[in-house]
């Protein structure tokens, strides 16, 4: 119910639901149990369906993994991290959605290729592109210092 009154505050979607709803006379407990039953079955379909998030507030299609290689640039995390967060990304995604996610990221390869004469381009941007299209996956080692297990 919390998540639904999030929604009906954050969410235009569904405040114009509620919004159309409180106009014919609802009672807000029911809009708040609506929204909260839309959310339960949207959240359904991620989580058990195995699907990609298809709502009809998306105005166009979200790419999940050039989303987290943003985020992950923006916030200058580190590259190992980067990495192991866009593989178990790409794990997590069914496959019919592979196609679509891969499109984004070979237009950013693809920019960075033409861009090359233009100026420098952050390593940062380079490196998760190059390390994915070589198909490196990583391999978590133990710190520096660390006691094994014998």
């Amino acid at each position: 119910m919390w998540i639904a009154d999030n929604l009906l505050v954050c969410n235009q979607h569904f405040n114009v639901l509620a919004a159309r709803w409180k106009a014919a006379g609802k009672d807000p407990r029911h809009t708040r149990t609506r929204v909260a039953s839309r959310f339960a079955r949207i959240a359904y379909q991620i989580v058990a369906g195995g699907q990609v998030c298809r709502h009809p507030a998306m105005q166009q299609q979200s790419y999940i993994l050039e989303k987290l290689l943003i985020f992950h640039t923006a916030h200058g995390t580190p590259m190992a991290q980067t990495l192991a967060d866009l593989q178990a990304a790409a794990g997590q995604l069914p496959q019919s959605a592979h196609a679509r996610e891969a499109q984004p990221l070979s237009d950013i390869l693809r920019k960075l290729e033409h861009g090359r004469k233009r100026g420098p381009v952050p390593i940062a941007d380079i490196i998760p592109i190059v390390l994915a299209r070589l198909g490196v996956r990583l391999l978590q080692s133990k710190a520096s210092g660390e006691a094994d297990s014998r």
